[in-house]
């Protein structure tokens, strides 16, 4: 389910991003663990835990913030960055 829901959000940002290049604008997969942790139910006790992990999965929220990322401007919701080794970013 995961899986098939994050093809979603791949899909979706294709259809509103149509002009980007499949070899150079491709998401990393540490965004689609971060968007899909992001955007999970929480369940049981607050935050992570040994029981339910981060949540259930939620495929719509997820979809949606792709959609704010091309309402608000691309890279506003989801942004890539690479920092050095002991780089910092705040």
């Amino acid at each position: 389910m995961v899986t098939a829901g994050l093809g979603l959000c791949l899909q979706r940002r294709n259809q509103l991003f149509p002009n980007l290049d499949p070899e150079l604008d491709v998401w990393l997969s540490s965004t689609l663990k971060v968007l899909a942790i992001h955007t999970a139910d929480d369940v049981l006790n607050p935050g992570p835990d040994y029981q339910s992990g981060w949540g259930l999965f939620n495929a719509v929220s997820a979809v949606r913030q792709v959609e704010l990322d091309a309402e608000h401007g691309r890279g506003t919701h989801l942004k890539e960055f690479f920092l050095a080794i002991g780089g910092t970013n705040s």
